[in-house]
């Protein structure tokens, strides 16, 4: 929130006591009039010394920020560690985050310097982005949830400002046909889909390739004399 007297931003995380009152701390401010702390997101693990909390928010720059609350060595009480995640301009808007089964974060967000709807994740250890789909320019909305399998679901509002959805599948398809060789046997993808990834020489572990015959009746398509 915005302290009109100071004009000092701060982004404030309050937790219910269970009977009725509510503890606040303040998380992040800035000393400038800024959209600071907007957009937030959050996600609670466990509760008391072990608990954690992340939170994803609007950067007091207009960039994707992190914070996450516990212990973190060598401090021995629970403090508050932030960073930016996405620090280009305008992308820290409508976000939306999730834990893996491993603790690994997960965030949805839009890019509005872009029109494009984003998706970062730290399950390499470093911040890893993918651009999912453009959205629209005058308003937007994202909700992202992970599957048993750890895997990223996004519902939207895209660029035909429509309700759209995404599930995170390129990461894997390329992870599986740098193991193997081949995109064959890949996980989810369908035998009948198949034919969109060949090419015309075999892959090292695959059994498909284009017909010859595919390229002869290409080359009369669009050379008919």
């Amino acid at each position: 929130f915005l302290d009109a007297p100071t004009y000092t931003a701060y982004l404030r995380y309050a937790v219910s006591d269970g009977s009725g009152g509510w503890a606040r701390q303040n998380v992040e401010s800035s000393d400038q009039d800024s959209d600071l702390g907007l957009y937030t997101s959050i996600f609670v693990v466990g509760n008391g010394l072990t608990q954690q909390v992340h939170i994803s928010y609007l950067g007091a720059d207009r960039t994707l920020r992190y914070a996450d609350y516990g212990i973190h060595p060598p401090k021995q009480t629970p403090v508050w560690q932030k960073q930016n995640i996405d620090e280009c301009r305008a992308v820290g808007t409508y976000t939306s985050l999730a834990l893996d089964s491993a603790d690994y974060v997960h965030i949805s967000y839009v890019d509005q310097s872009a029109n494009k709807l984003r998706y970062a994740n730290n399950t390499g250890g470093a911040w890893a982005f993918e651009d999912v789909d453009t959205v629209s320019p005058l308003i937007c909305a994202t909700s992202l949830a992970l599957d048993s399998n750890d895997k990223a679901h996004i519902s939207y509002f895209n660029n035909e400002e429509r309700l759209g959805y995404a599930k995170g599948q390129i990461a894997e398809l390329l992870e599986y046909i740098e193991q193997h060789d081949t995109i064959e046997g890949a996980p989810e993808l369908r035998d009948e889909h198949l034919g969109v990834f060949d090419c015309a020489f075999k892959p090292a572990n695959g059994t498909r390739s284009i017909h010859y015959m595919g390229h002869l009746r290409m080359m009369a398509a669009v050379q008919p004399f």
